[in-house]
């Protein structure tokens, strides 16, 4: 007889410990390939997480943009008269709040684009305040030079708004030039 038949139990022993060291290494390599997925996954998860927080607060942005935009243009630019106090006007409270959840998400340009504008927006908000301490309110018409103080900050704002715009509405929404939204 052969030497493997002489010791059937010796090689049927060293064949399972074979076959259970074999298991052994395809599930770890199992585990480890769904131990990557899982990453991976809370990684996607994460990502899109942090890129729809961070459009929710350009979007945000952009609505005090908006209506500090839509206010001067309408108000002073065509009606010649100050922002009236039945509207409240933005006070700028959500750049320090949320200029750092989008930071990076802007270009060097575009931050500046941005720092501007809410700049603006203070100016515009100071002046019309400082303005009507004088006396003034929305039922006198500006004069003509005070009208023109506030075509710049408008430009700015809507600079502003034009870089939030890729941010705050990347790939499905883009809203067309003068949009209420």
């Amino acid at each position: 007889m052969s030497w493997i038949s002489d010791n059937a139990e010796l090689v049927l022993g060293l064949a399972g410990i074979l076959g259970t060291l074999a298991g052994a290494v395809i599930g770890a390599g199992v585990g480890l390939k769904v131990e990557r997925r899982r990453q991976e996954f809370e990684r996607d998860e994460n990502d899109r997480r942090e890129r729809l927080r961070v459009m929710q607060a350009a979007r945000i942005m952009d609505s005090e943009l908006m209506t500090a935009e839509n206010a001067i243009d309408l108000f002073v630019v065509q009606k010649n008269n100050l922002w009236p106090d039945s509207i409240a006007y933005p006070d700028g409270a959500v750049w320090p709040e949320l200029r750092g959840v989008v930071a990076a998400a802007f270009d060097p340009a575009g931050w500046i684009a941005l720092n501007l504008g809410f700049l603006a927006l203070r100016d515009a908000r100071l002046f019309t305040e400082n303005y009507r301490s004088l006396g003034y309110d929305d039922t006198w018409d500006l004069p003509p030079n005070v009208k023109k103080l506030f075509e710049p900050p408008l430009a700015t704002v809507r600079r502003a708004r034009e870089a939030l715009h890729p941010v705050a509405y990347p790939d499905h929404v883009r809203l067309p030039e003068g949009h209420p939204f």
